[in-house]
């Protein structure tokens, strides 16, 4: 018979870890929100979000898109320099034509200093924007940003070091503002460390998410932040993703520097929603604070001593406080906590319960095992309902799925071998934490610090209580003590995971969860054994059901989905091609567009996984030309023009054939791959150019054969006839990325 005492005590500690995993996740969502914006007065000489934010009002007009190139890019810059030279500066504009994965274009760089010292510190965010939205969060809240320090700086006393405040061009066709600065800039040479501001979403807290140079000092200027949010483990993840910002370019250069941005309602990222009204204050106090923070610190400091030092690991407490240490402490201090944990053990005469530290060292491990594989089995069914699975999709009933899933799993498998007394549980499970910090420090070291700090807890805790009977409250009690940082630091990543990504990431989603949970196994001890996981799967299962229920998007969560209008020249259809890559396309849009297919994106615009084809109208338009200047030797210089005031032009050409290379304006230019059913091992060459562009051909003989290109040039729209498209794609949908486009080619022969 059960021991009604030792159930009612059960009872308590699991009541207990209830409230601390709702405590902290309620610490951690508080602390994971941005402050709140300092309006003007209050702010005095300080950032003032609110005074940010009316200035980017100004900057952006009429909240127009305006990447590069294009008429509305160029009114953005005068109004940059018009708000420069209010606050006192003298700012002057960089003209560069540089060329990046097959696309070129002439940026134009607005660049202000202060100060007069040998060293620089550049302060950097870029102005232009993506095609299919006006960038309010990226990276217009960067420019904000940028003003209002530029307003703050000369209001204080000049800094010994210059500091450079550099609004760049071109960032979204392939940083190419930030390439002309740092190859062709006189500034280019003293600059030491770069602070970039960055944004992949409309909010959330300003997250110190990339470092470059030595990490040791940085961290320790971190510390000097009034609310840091970051993690060496974020800095280690993005270094192993394929995306680039401009700070890539500076580092390539050998620059110390910081990477900020915000991350929150990514739905809003590239879109057409990415405006004004979107754009949380918060989040651009948060930048500012941040930003002005390491400036201060940096501005009369010793610039050079950045680029020196040892790496390190950190990771903020609630943005609270940044506990930092070096990188090479990181094994000793796991295996320090290993041997903690035997140590109590030994001492409190535990070896003969060898077995059953091994067997919930191997029950952790299943448990978090469990927990993400039946997360993502019922991810795959949350999938069958009409787009869940998308990028931008509402997160919040999956989430609770996950959460729930995994909290069963855990408390089903806590209630196993009950002879097993809560010290050896306690052993087993933080003995598996140890090992995983082991073998965190060998792998991933920066984002060590999960697993080795609360193991360091659990063996101070194990070797304070070894004289504590087992049975007793203190016991049970203390089996919760390191539960609490392993949760708050666990469920930070998670809600900054949630933050960032999507359903298709849901087992790193779970993960999370899983490992958090998995330190509540010691404490589950007498609870009674009848379905303890029941209300898990209750609760999993409801919001499973309700995930049915739900829209997959709406006008605040949209579904991407750009709409391109391709024709060719002679007497072939018109094609919609309609980005699909995030769910099935709305009924009234797939009638209008007559869809008959699916396949691969035909061109880098057009989506990243999966385009819609379908039957568009024919319009009276004019193809792109090419005429011929002048050959030499094996080169063949050419004029490239369209005859419609496109805003891109550009060539096709087989890979393998007769031809070598191709310059743009002089410049040589490294193509985009293609491989795809409509120009399988074709490669790509294109230009952002308001008039004719000059193309040399380079031939790999002299009497090379004909070869067969496509000219192709790109409007920013979809034409006016088809506008009953737009309507058709609802208001759940918006384009994303280089938006809705008119693409027109034709094919001809170089000689």
């Amino acid at each position: 018979m059960a021991d009604p005492r030792a159930s009612r005590l059960g009872v308590a500690v699991a009541a207990l870890l209830a409230g601390v995993f709702a405590l902290s996740l309620g610490l951690v969502l508080l602390r994971f929100a941005p402050p709140a914006p300092v309006d003007a007065e209050t702010a005095g000489n300080g950032f003032s979000a609110t005074r940010a934010i009316e200035r980017l009002g100004r900057v952006l007009g009429d909240g127009r898109p305006h990447p590069v190139g294009t008429l509305a890019n160029r009114a953005v810059r005068e109004r940059i320099v018009a708000e420069l030279t209010t606050l006192g500066y003298e700012p002057r504009v960089q003209r560069r034509f540089m060329c990046a994965r097959g696309l070129c274009a002439e940026v134009q760089n607005v660049i202000a200093t202060i100060g007069a010292g040998d060293d620089v510190l550049m302060v950097n965010a870029h102005y232009d924007s993506v095609a299919a939205g006006p960038g309010a969060g990226d990276d217009g809240a960067g420019v904000a940003t940028v003003l209002e320090l530029a307003r703050v700086l000369k209001q204080r006393a000049p800094p010994t070091n210059t500091i450079l405040l550099l609004l760049n061009d071109g960032e979204e066709a392939g940083l190419l503002g930030a390439k002309a600065f740092m190859r062709h800039d006189v500034l280019a040479p003293r600059v030491r460390v770069a602070i970039n501001i960055e944004a992949r979403g409309s909010g959330g807290p300003s997250l110190m998410f990339e470092t470059s140079g030595p990490t040791a000092p940085l961290a320790e200027l971190l510390t000097r932040l009034p609310r840091p949010a970051t993690g060496s483990l974020f800095s280690a993840i993005y270094e192993r993703l394929p995306n680039d910002t401009d700070l890539t370019v500076f580092r390539r250069e050998g620059v110390v520097g910081f990477n900020f941005g915000f991350i929150d309602n990514v739905a809003h990222y590239h879109t057409s929603a990415d405006n004004l009204e979107n754009l949380e204050p918060g989040s651009v106090q948060h930048n500012g604070d941040n930003v002005l923070g390491l400036v201060e610190a940096l501005s009369d400091g010793d610039l050079t001593a950045l680029d020196q030092g040892d790496d390190a690991v950190w990771f903020d407490v609630l943005s609270v406080v940044l506990i930092r240490w070096p990188a090479s402490w990181s094994l000793p201090l796991a295996l320090l906590a290993i041997g903690l944990l035997l140590l109590a053990v030994v001492a409190g005469k535990q070896p003969r319960r060898f077995g059953g530290i091994a067997a919930f060292f191997m029950l952790a491990l299943l448990s978090v095992v469990l927990s993400v594989v039946l997360g993502w089995g019922l991810m795959e069914l949350v999938g069958t309902h009409q787009g869940m699975r998308g990028r931008s999709t509402n997160l919040a009933l999956p989430v609770i799925v996950l959460a729930a899933a995994a909290a069963g799993v855990v408390a089903q498998l806590g209630v196993r071998m009950p002879t097993v007394p809560p010290r050896a549980r306690f052993a087993g499970v933080w003995l598996l934490w140890g090992v995983l910090g082991v073998v965190m420090a060998n792998l991933m070291n920066p984002g060590s610090y999960l697993f080795i700090a609360p193991t360091l807890v659990a063996g101070i805790v194990a070797v304070a209580t070894v004289g504590v009977n087992d049975d007793s409250w203190v016991a049970r009690v203390a089996c919760v003590v390191p539960t609490v940082p392993a949760a708050i630091m666990w469920l930070h990543v998670g809600v900054a995971m949630m933050s960032a990504v999507d359903l298709q990431w849901n087992p790193v989603f779970t993960l999370c969860f899983a490992l958090a949970f998995s330190t509540a196994l010691p404490a589950l001890h007498g609870l009674p054994r009848r379905k303890p996981g029941l209300v898990g799967a209750a609760v999993a299962l409801g919001a499973l059901v309700a995930c049915w229920q739900i829209p997959a998007y709406d006008t605040s969560s949209p579904q991407r989905m750009s709409i391109v209008h391709h024709q060719g020249s002679g007497d072939g259809d018109a094609e919609w091609w309609i980005d699909a890559s995030w769910g099935p396309l709305p009924k009234p849009l797939s009638d209008v567009a007559r869809i008959h297919r699916y396949g691969q994106p035909p061109l880098p615009w057009v989506g990243y996984g999966t385009t819609a084809f379908g039957v568009a109208p024919r319009i009276d338009v004019r193809s792109p030309i090419l005429s011929k200047l002048s050959s030499v030797q094996n080169a063949a210089r050419y004029r490239l023009s369209t005859q419609r005031g496109a805003a891109v032009v550009g060539l096709i050409i087989p890979v393998g054939g007769s031809i070598a290379g191709v310059e743009i304006e002089g410049q040589s230019v490294r193509p985009a791959q293609l491989r795809t059913a409509r120009w399988p091992n074709h490669r790509l060459f294109g230009c952002v150019c308001p008039g004719p562009v000059e193309v040399t051909v380079h031939h790999r003989a002299q009497d090379a054969i004909a070869e067969s290109v496509e000219l192709f040039d790109i409007v920013l729209d979809i034409p006016d006839v088809a506008s009953n498209m737009k309507t058709a794609r609802g208001r759940a949908a918006v384009p994303s990325q280089d938006g809705d486009l008119s693409i027109v080619t034709t094919q001809l022969e170089l000689r």
